[in-house]
């Protein structure tokens, strides 16, 4: 009888199944090409990326208090000055987040900066 009950269940029930699908820049290798405009400004379109899905890669960086949960990759060419201001906005129209984690590295690998607990 119980077997009865569960397969009447799952016939009259709506449900839907989610495929994993991690972000194209969920690791170093696929990082999204950040290009400057001609301000050498660049600013995506707002929500557009998302770490739902993502894995962790790597290794901590020096600021961060926990190993990456999810993690994505972005890339750059810094410029002649190698200032670089980057900034997270998160809230309303910008999307939804919290506690984020920013590391800059060096085309080598090497950490340049991070921040823990980044707050847009």
């Amino acid at each position: 009888m119980k077997g009865c009950l569960f397969i009447a269940c799952i016939l009259f029930t709506t449900f839907s199944l989610k495929a994993f699908q991690a972000p194209s820049n969920d690791n170093k290798v696929n990082a999204h090409l950040i290009t400057f405009d001609s301000n050498g400004e660049y600013r995506s379109v707002n929500a557009e990326f998302t770490t739902i899905d993502a894995t962790g890669d790597g290794v901590r960086p020096s600021n961060w208090s926990t190993d990456p949960n999810a993690n994505v990759w972005f890339k750059f060419i810094a410029p002649s000055s190698g200032a670089v201001e980057i900034e997270v906005k998160t809230y309303g129209s910008e999307g939804y987040g919290q506690y984020h984690r920013l590391a800059l590295f060096d085309d080598q690998g090497t950490e340049v900066s991070s921040t823990n607990h980044v707050h847009g």
